[in-house]
């Protein structure tokens, strides 16, 4: 949602987005979705976009999910958000965790995706990581160890 104010103000914008993961039997083997703009040659980051006009956060996680990878997700948490002030606006990015709910592999590969590429990386072997999403990608990883050890305890 972007709030249009007068000339000497602040534009704010919120993007909702998912850390969707798939589960394995170890933390290690793990793996977490993450897409390249393509502004960014070298740095990966969360699937995110704008709220649409009467879309929740959560919903709004979900389609821009599958918009940009071509998954399809449910979502298990939220994460939390963090803010980042950019030239003329101040961004709130929402983070849910989630996981995948289909067999697609991911694509970009249509000619209006947004993102340059989307793959899964295992969570021991990150690529580098957009600066202002690491904390949330970390606190997603830090569910998913948790959730992974009262799996094996069970």
């Amino acid at each position: 949602m972007i709030k249009k104010l007068n000339n000497n103000e602040e534009k704010n914008v919120t993007s909702c987005g998912s850390i969707t993961y798939k589960m394995s039997r170890s933390f290690q083997d793990a793996q977490i979705l993450l897409i390249k703009q393509f502004s960014d040659s070298d740095v990966w980051g969360m699937p995110k976009g704008k709220i649409n006009k009467g879309e929740s956060h959560e919903e709004c996680a979900i389609r821009e999910t599958q918009e940009e990878t071509g998954i399809l997700v449910e979502i298990e948490s939220p994460l939390g958000s963090v803010k980042i002030q950019l030239k003329n606006k101040t961004k709130t990015v929402i983070a849910y965790l989630a996981r995948q709910v289909c067999n697609n592999v991911p694509n970009v590969k249509d000619p209006d995706s947004e993102v340059a590429d989307a793959s899964w990386f295992r969570v021991d072997n990150l690529p580098p990581i957009q600066s202002y999403q690491k904390p949330l990608i970390d606190k997603a990883l830090d569910v998913l160890r948790l959730n992974i050890m009262a799996q094996t305890n069970e």
